[in-house]
């Protein structure tokens, strides 16, 4: 499901998020530029790279990484 601009909530973080377009640092408490592609929400540093996200969004996004197994105990 994709949102527009309007519909997109605003995160409340004290991280950064990063653009996935061009993969500059974007503080989510003061962009405008935010978009939701499938279930999560993306941020960008200007208009240009989000129209460009519009174009093409699985150019963009990413897959949410999987995180390693903790390795095995030694005992």
């Amino acid at each position: 499901m994709m949102a527009s601009m309007a519909d997109t909530p605003k995160a409340r973080t004290d991280s950064f998020s990063r653009d996935p377009v061009c993969g500059k640092p974007v503080d989510p408490n003061r962009t405008a530029q935010g978009y939701v592609h499938g279930d999560r929400v993306y941020y960008f540093c200007s208009t240009g790279c989000l129209r460009r996200f519009i174009a093409e969004p699985e150019a963009f996004a990413a897959e949410t990484p999987t995180p390693p197994s903790d390795p095995p105990s030694r005992g």
